[in-house]
Formats: C-alpha cells, structure tokens, sequence
C-alpha cells in the first residue's frame, strides 16, 4: 500500500528525531568518558603546581634541625612531617635513587629504587610542562606526582621526595571525583534530553517544512502533472535539491513531449513511406504485367525503353529505402562520427568533381571556395561528405537554368563556416520552420524526392555537436550554413 505524504513526513520525523536523540546521548556519554580522563590530569596538575616548593621548603627546615643538632634519627624526622601532612609520602634518596629512610615502614614498600631522571628534569629546570611523574614506592608499576629538593648536608642522601598523590589518598580522592562526575554527567544528559524533547524536535518540524513541499511536488509530478515545479527561495542544501527537482521536472517533461513528437512522426513516416513506396512499385509491377502480356516486344528494340522506365523506378525505391535506414539509426544514435581531421578543401573538391557535371548538364554553375586553403575540421568524413552532397543535390534538383550554387568555407575563430548558396526559387515562408522535419517538402510544386535528405542533414550535423540554419524567401535563392570545430588552434 502506497505511503501518503503525512505518512512519509511522519516517518522522516521520527527518524530525524532519533537521530538527535542519539547524537546528542553520544555526545553526553563522550563527555562523562572525557570528563573523566581529564580529571586525572587537572587533579594531577593542581595538586604538584600547589606543592611543587613543599620538599624545598621541608629541606630548608631540615637542614636548621641539623645544624641544630635535633635532626638524629632520619625515619623519625620523615614521620613527624608525614603527621602533618598525612595525604603524602616522604623518602630520602641516595643518588641512585635507593630509599635510604621512609615515612612508610620498610616492610610495606613495593619497591625500593625511585628513577631520578624525573627528579633531575624537575630540580634542573629542563622538564616539560606540568604535571610530571615519577615513581610511587608504595604501588607496584604506578607513577604518581611528586615534590623534591636536593640534599647535601646528610651524608649518604642526595633527594627530599614527596609523594603528593599516595595510594590511600588517591583512592579516596578519586572516588569522590567520579562521583561528581557521574552526577554532572546525569544532570547534563537530562537537560540535553530535555533540550532534544522541548526544542531540537520542534527546530526539525520547522526545518523539514521544505522536505514536505519537495515531496508534495514530486507527488504531484508521479501522478501526472508534470508542470508541478518546488517555489523555493532559500539558499541552503534544500534549495539546491528544490532546483534540481525542478531542472529534472523540466527535463523529464521536455522528454515526453519529445517522445510525443517521435510518436506522431512514427505514425506520419509509417502513412508517408507508404505512399512513397506505393507508387514506385505500382509502375514496376505494371511494366512486368504489360511485358508478360507482350512477351515478342522483348524481343523487338522496342522493349528497352520499357526496362529503362522499370529500372529506374527501381533505383528510386532504393534509394528512398537507403535513406529510411539511414535517418532511422541516426535518430536511434546507432550510426555515430569517427572524428578525424579533415582538410576542407579536399572535400569541396571532392563535391565539385561529384556534382559539377551534372549541374552543367541542367544549366547551372556550381564553384566552391575554401579560406584558408589548408583549413582542417574534426568530422567524419562520409558523414560531411553526405551532408554536402545532400544540400548541393537539393539546390541542383529545385534550380532553374542559371542558377548558380556556390559553397564556401571560411574560418570563424575555432570553427570552420560551411555555406551553400544558390539564386534559384528558394523556399517560402511558410516551409522554413519545418524544412529539416521528415518528409517535408519545400513545395507542392516538386514532388521529387523523398523529403528526408535535409532532416538527414540536421541529425548528422547535430550528431557533431553543431547545427544547420537555413535563410531562403521566394524567388531569392537559399543558403544553407553551419559550421564544424577546427582541428587545430586558430592562430
């Protein structure tokens, strides 16, 4: 059962909403993930940039004690400070890196080496930006930020360093942070769905308004209105589709009147072609009847005027024939040009030598001119050939004694102009327009010809890319142009 268009909107909503539904749940599930990620890194950062003096601060009161004579015992040093400041982890370390003294007991430590290539970076300015790692004694494999200062009034300890991130702290601090996490995660994702609810559907029913003209258009256009065209003015994608939809309209319509047009001529061709053949093979089966009935004429001189008539017919149905199948696979695009470069002199000269003796014979005088002499066209030669030899056979068949038929070619930018042109009675009016049509005839007064050589003419020249216009009035003689691409460059 075919979709209404309320039916297909309904749907295309519903789809657009979910699709903002989803996206912007994505996007709240991103955020918690990202959101959490860069906790580690801000708490990281703020908690070493609040306490990166702290060891140097402690070393400076360490070095007092000493000199004071306080500072005996170093693990018992390192607890005092750790009771006041119970979130870290203190160690004295030798150069290497071994805990020489901790404010955790020995037998609770995971390691007991810290790398001091961090703590050199930090202590000589050469680190990157903060925050910076290094190891935790206390946590196996885990790297936490740290505080420290040099030491040189204790024998055997060259480090102060601090654990600012210690693992029972850490385990705390970061579960509270994920809990706020978590809770603005949940308040954003309800705000975003009520966004999504109370405004983002809403800005869709107003967005998809033109995707419910398009779809009443082409509605409109399935079921046969085919001057149905999108009024839209806006500029955005949608504007685009509207004035795609209503180039193809355009197009598909100009089509069917195309095939419109095709189908009327098929039928006139069929009634036309019928007529034309009628007659020819009328006269040649009326020549072999009167033959057969008088069959000693064959053998007097007499019966050569008989076969004469008889083949001639036969020659002009031929050729009516021929030139059927020639317009039918140039209309069906079967019969397309082998461009080459073609020197337009040699096929005028070709023309004259084909044409000139017969147009001599009837009176007329027929020249050709070609500018510049060595001027080439991209054609097909037999097709050109054939377009010349039509028009030049239609000005010899329709002339007068006199006339004179003249065809030239001149250069025009990149294209070469073929004319031909002749005095004789030219075409009236009232025939111009539909002069290249099938079957047409200039006149009622001439009834040789098959009415198809012109319209043979136009599907060749428009088969190159070009196209043949046509200036004649009464008794002023016709001429006949179009023009071909050069082969080369114009200079």
């Amino acid at each position: 059962m075919r979709k209404t268009n309320e039916q297909r909107s309904t749907t295309l909503y519903k789809k657009i909403a979910l699709v903002f539904a989803f996206v912007f749940s994505a996007g709240t599930l991103a955020q918690f993930f990202v959101s959490a990620f860069l906790w580690e890194y801000y708490y990281a950062d703020t908690i070493q940039r609040n306490n990166q003096d702290l060891a140097a601060d402690i070393a400076a009161q360490l070095r007092v004690d000493q000199e004071e004579g306080r500072l005996n015992d170093l693990q018992a040093a390192l607890l005092k400070w750790a009771v006041m400041n119970p979130t870290f982890d203190f160690y004295f370390l030798t150069a290497e890196g071994r805990i020489a003294a901790s404010s955790i007991a020995f037998s609770q430590l995971k390691k007991r080496r810290v790398d001091v290539a961090p703590l050199d970076a930090m202590l000589g300015g050469f680190a990157p930006d903060l925050p910076i790692y290094s190891d935790n004694p206390n946590a196996w494999d885990k790297k936490e930020v740290f505080s420290v200062a040099r030491i040189s009034f204790i024998p055997g300890v060259s480090y102060l360093y601090l654990v600012l991130d210690s693992s029972r702290n850490h385990i705390f601090s970061h579960a509270l942070a994920q809990k706020y996490v978590i809770l603005g995660s949940i308040a954003a994702f309800v705000l975003l769905i009520v966004v999504t609810v109370l405004i983002g559907l809403a800005l869709f029913r107003y967005l998809t308004r033109n995707l419910r003209t398009i779809a009443h258009a082409a509605q409109s256009f399935e079921q046969g209105r085919f001057d149905q065209r999108v009024e839209l003015s806006s500029t955005d994608e949608l504007g685009d589709v509207a004035r795609a939809f209503n180039m193809m309209a355009g197009t598909i319509a100009a089509q069917i009147e195309r095939l419109k047009r095709s189908d009327h001529l098929r039928r006139s061709f069929i009634a036309n072609a019928a007529h034309d053949l009628r007659r020819p093979l009328t006269v040649i089966r009326g020549f072999i009847e009167l033959l057969d009935e008088k069959k000693q004429i064959i053998v007097q001189a007499g019966a050569e005027p008989l076969m004469a008539a008889a083949y001639e017919a036969l020659l002009s149905e031929q050729k009516l024939v021929d030139e059927l199948f020639e317009l039918a696979k140039l209309e069906a695009r079967e019969s397309l040009p082998k461009h080459e470069p073609l020197l337009v002199s040699s096929l005028l000269e070709v023309i004259e030598l084909s044409y000139g003796e017969q147009a001599a014979e009837k009176g007329m005088n027929l020249h050709t001119r070609c500018s510049p002499e060595d001027a080439t066209v991209l054609a097909d030669r037999f097709m050109i050939q054939r377009v010349l030899a039509n028009l030049v056979e239609n000005a010899i068949l329709h002339g007068t004694d006199a006339t004179v038929i003249e065809i030239t070619a001149g250069q025009t930018g990149r294209e070469i102009e073929f004319s031909i042109r002749d005095n004789g009675k030219g075409i009236p009016a009232a025939a111009l327009p539909n002069v290249f049509e099938p079957f047409v005839r200039a006149s009622d007064e001439y009834h040789t010809g098959s009415g198809l050589g012109l319209a043979i003419v136009r599907r060749i020249l428009e088969a190159h890319g070009s196209k043949i216009d046509v200036e004649s009035s009464a008794g002023n003689g016709t001429c006949f142009h179009f023009r071909l691409q050069t082969a080369q460059p114009a200079s």
